[in-house]
């Protein structure tokens, strides 16, 4: 088969050789630097040459070998060289193909977009402040020439040809960065605020290039991004990826692979039929197979008749048995799946996408959105839900006592009468043990259908609903501003028995020192009392901790204590650690106040789990605080720290107080360094 002679230098040239060698077809890969002759991966029937080619050199490429067309997929700012392959292609008489890259339309509203490096220099010039740029170091001395050069900083290309522009360009020392592109939104963070810039001057070069990262960082740290427009935008005879694909196979005689299906992810809304948009209508009148929850098929059926009443209806709603079902009925080309609700709302559809992106040669997806719930139920009682904490507790555990005890007003996706009476049950207890305060309810039943209901109730009132159907609940709690936002519960509220408990002062420092974020995996390892773990638990409804604890007695006050201040999110561990946690998810914060001698072990057990997660100890002996520095002196932690923390309380004698010292407590803390950190990146190509 006669090859494909390719001009390459990005991703997308990359993808095309390796997608081309795939399917037998040979390429010379043309790239024009020894760098991106390193980059492209090694494949049966691929030839890759490096150097830059002026025209003429391309012209006697082209006629040495019996090339069947010209693939152009150079940067789409390279506008002088895919000028350069037209003119030699032309000369040749052989076919074009120009590979676009697709880039953002959007771009932020304090963005500065220009169409050349001439006009972005001339606005900055007219601006103070430091400027970060990233646009390669080819036109750096138009920027230069226009704007002081110690006001410029710019990544290039880690090779000679780059760092020799940019000293020409008048830069030096740290105004040099040479790195690989392109980097995450972290690096660019840490590149933006290491600079000092105002200002972020990029190319609009697409996914590929690393923009919507760099936009984000810019986003971040308060710089305006400088953006040029993509040249090619405004060009005719250019064409995508696939295209580009499809017109190199058809060159070699191939024949079109089999057209991309189109699945259509569908809401249809609350239920009522009158509710449905006319995009959800018209995708499900296209349809030439619907598949969703029986109710959800049942809803739909009334408002149809002719097309969309005698296409197949199959009662599926997991994605991989619904892939399953169209493998084996390839002749199904439009087929819709119809969700409750809308689609970016607590709703299958998000696996579904995901699924099916996962075969993309095989579907193109389209999602269609439909009216929610909490937008249907917000307009029926006439109050804004911008402000609500949205849960759901359909078909998922849900911590609704610590939600509600957080957030003023909590709107709630409930399943059946059974999940209402066991939340009304919860919350009922909850006030009961002053835990929340009063509470009010507003409920809706059945939103949309003939038997629809809105009311006002109660827990103990919630408790008591027998209706089965489909609800939702807003929960109000004007308590809610008043919660603290920091630990300090009375160490009066835990039974203690004679188990040992961290005191409120230490528990309270202990938590800092931890430093939780609010979907934190915490193990509290020898728990006793479980002080810490509930601490940790009241702080965040999002956040998972498991208490280890072996001491049957210890288990016992555990479990009370759990049920004394309604943390339901607090899961109980028995066992000796640490085979007791060996078999929990991996943990991103470790407080262990007891380790039963199996401290090493334990610490092991969890750097194994996750390399970064941060470790909180105490002891109340000089043997273990010495136990505890000679472990870690051989963990791959950062530094300990350790601090001694004495608390001293006034207990009244007569008429008069005295102070009384508790233990001191020894505290020590440090973090595993096995994260990758801003040293990880990815390799590509200039940005």
């Amino acid at each position: 088969m006669r090859p494909v002679l390719i001009f390459s230098g990005t991703t997308e040239g990359r993808e095309l050789a390796q997608r081309l060698s795939e399917e037998g077809i040979p390429c010379t890969v043309c790239v024009a630097t020894a760098y991106g002759q390193a980059v492209m991966p090694e494949a049966e029937g691929v030839t890759v040459l490096e150097g830059r080619l002026d025209t003429e050199e391309m012209e006697a490429l082209m006629v040495s070998a019996a090339f069947v067309c010209a693939a152009d997929a150079t940067h789409p700012f390279a506008q002088e060289v895919s000028k350069n392959i037209r003119e030699a292609a032309l000369r040749s008489d052989l076919p074009y193909i120009r590979c676009a890259r697709k880039t953002e339309d959007l771009f932020p509203e304090n963005a500065a977009v220009v169409s050349s490096m001439e006009e972005a220099a001339a606005y900055l010039a007219t601006r103070s402040g430091k400027i970060l740029t990233t646009t390669g170091s080819k036109e750096l001395s138009v920027l230069t020439r226009a704007v002081d050069p110690a006001r410029v900083t710019a990544r290039v290309l880690p090779d000679e040809r780059s760092i020799a522009l940019c000293r020409e360009a008048g830069l030096s020392g740290t105004q040099i960065i040479a790195m690989q592109g392109p980097f995450s939104e972290e690096m660019n963070i840490s590149m933006l605020h290491m600079t000092d810039a105002a200002y972020l001057l990029t190319k609009e070069t697409g996914r590929a290039g690393g923009f919507s990262q760099k936009l984000q960082a810019a986003k971040v740290c308060g710089a305006i991004p400088v953006i040029i427009r993509n040249p090619e935008k405004e060009e005719k005879n250019v064409c995508s990826f696939e295209e580009a694909l499809a017109a190199a196979r058809n060159y070699c005689g191939l024949q079109e692979r089999p057209q991309v299906r189109q699945v259509s992810l569908v809401g249809i809304g609350p239920g009522n039929d009158s509710l449905r948009t006319a995009e959800a209508e018209k995708a499900i009148a296209g349809a030439d197979i619907l598949f969703g929850a029986a109710r959800v098929l049942e809803a739909i059926e009334p408002a149809f008749s002719g097309g969309a009443a005698k296409v197949p209806k199959i009662p599926l709603y997991h994605a991989p048995d619904i892939m399953d079902y169209l493998k084996e009925h390839p002749q199904y080309r439009s087929p819709v799946i119809l969700f409750s609700g809308d689609t970016g709302f607590y709703s299958g559809a998000a696996s579904a996408v995901r699924a099916f992106e996962s075969s993309k040669d095989e579907w193109q997806v389209c999602v269609v959105c439909g009216i929610s719930s909490v937008s249907y139920f917000s307009s029926r009682i006439g109050r804004p839900w911008q402000g609500w904490m949205i849960v759901s507790a359909h078909g998922r555990e849900c911590p609704i006592v610590q939600t509600v005890r957080k957030h003023s007003a909590v709107f709630l996706l409930a399943s059946d009468a059974e999940g209402v009476r066991n939340i009304g049950c919860r919350l009922a207890d909850a006030e009961k043990k002053d835990i929340l305060g009063e509470v009010s309810v507003t409920g809706g039943y059945q939103l949309s259908y003939p038997e629809e209901e809105i009311f006002e109730t109660t827990p103990d009132g919630l408790a008591t609903r027998t209706k089965e159907g489909l609800y939702v609940l807003l929960i109000e709690n004007k308590a809610a501003a008043q919660t603290p936002m920091t630990p300090g519960l009375p160490d009066d509220r835990f039974i203690r028995d004679s188990v040992p408990m961290t005191k409120e002062e230490v528990r309270a420092l202990c938590i800092s020192k931890l430093g939780l974020c609010p979907d934190a995996v915490l193990y509290d390892i020898g728990a006793g009392t479980g002080s810490v773990s509930i601490e940790a638990a009241r702080l965040s409804p999002d956040c998972t901790v498991y208490a280890a604890e072996e001491e049957e007695e210890a288990l016992t006050l555990l479990s009370k204590n759990k049920e004394t201040v309604a943390a339901a999110i607090l899961i109980i561990v028995p066992g000796k650690a640490p085979e007791s946690i060996a078999q929990l998810p991996a943990p991103t914060h470790v407080f262990i106040g007891g380790s039963g001698g199996a401290l090493r072990e334990i610490i092991s057990c969890v750097l194994k789990k996750n390399p970064a997660a941060r470790i909180v100890i105490t002891s109340v002996t000089l043997e273990t605080l010495t136990q505890a520095g000679e472990i870690l002196a051989d963990m791959p932690v950062t530094e300990p720290e350790i601090c001694q923390v004495q608390v001293s309380r006034a207990v009244k004698r007569g008429r008069y107080h005295m102070m009384t010292a508790q233990n001191p407590v020894f505290i020590i803390s440090c973090t595993g360094n096995g994260a990758d950190g801003l040293g990880h990146l990815v390799k590509g190509e200039e940005d």
